[in-house]
């Protein structure tokens, strides 16, 4: 199983070019629930509606450094529904069962999304396309407008903040006896620009890093494989996009 956003998900290529296409050639049967927007909570909502029922064996939390933590993350504890998913063990919309009908505003869009996810096909301007919805939903759920800054929050909070979701989540899969694994995916800046990986972006990266290792997940870095390509700008489509599919295959292939 994969939770993540609209990396996880595949933007910008076709659907057999994607990382779960790749990884699915490697290992069959993988359920993707990657969808784009989702940040941190959104994912625990996702593997606790659609992938704890499913029971996979393995789960891959994709986590992107571009804006998991410091965009993503600062709006959405912000919504007491999403914080349930981590206060509340139990907490479940059953949304993997309920019918279309039900007025649940984070139920039809994680249902529409991940339907969307299924067919659709990203283009180059995909990401303005989102973030202008996104405003919306996230107005709709209590998450609030979006903030003009590169880090919406404060990074020791963010990290604390992280370190419960992803111990939660590492939590319900022991429960049907899977395993987690935290995978960590590089912002195209670290290549296309001169000076490199952002200072904020290598704490994220430190930060995170250290957080598997303490939880005792597993932590697969991308950014080590991309950092010994010969042609890292050729892994995304272009600058502050998502991965080529090339970059995807290298991903799914780590």
């Amino acid at each position: 199983g994969m939770v993540g956003d609209s990396f996880a998900h595949g933007s910008c290529v076709p659907r057999d070019q994607n990382m779960a296409a790749f990884l699915n050639t490697r290992f069959g049967g993988v359920i993707n629930v990657g969808v784009g927007g989702f940040g941190p909570l959104l994912e625990l909502a996702a593997l606790t509606e659609y992938l704890k029922p499913l029971r996979p064996p393995a789960v891959l939390w994709v986590f992107f450094e571009g804006n998991d933590l410091n965009e993503d993350l600062p709006h959405e504890d912000r919504s007491p529904m999403l914080l349930n998913y981590l206060t509340n063990a139990n907490f479940t919309q059953d949304l993997i069962h309920r019918s279309g009908d039900v007025k649940n505003i984070l139920q039809n869009y994680m249902d529409m999304k991940l339907t969307d996810a299924m067919s659709r096909v990203d283009g180059p301007y995909e990401n303005l396309v989102r973030y202008l919805s996104l405003d919306r939903l996230r107005e709709a759920i209590g998450v609030g407008p979006i903030k003009i800054g590169y880090n919406l929050g404060s990074l020791d909070s963010e990290f604390s903040l992280f370190r419960k979701i992803i111990r939660e989540a590492d939590r319900r899969v022991h429960t049907w006896d899977g395993r987690l694994y935290l995978v960590y995916l590089p912002e195209s800046e670290r290549y296309f620009t001169r000076v490199g990986n952002s200072l904020i972006q290598q704490d994220i990266h430190k930060g995170v890093r250290k957080i598997a290792e303490d939880e005792h997940i597993p932590f697969i870095d991308v950014t080590r494989a991309f950092d010994q390509d010969p042609e890292p700008t050729t892994l995304y489509v272009y600058p502050g996009s998502h991965f080529s599919p090339r970059g995807y295959r290298l991903a799914g292939t780590v």
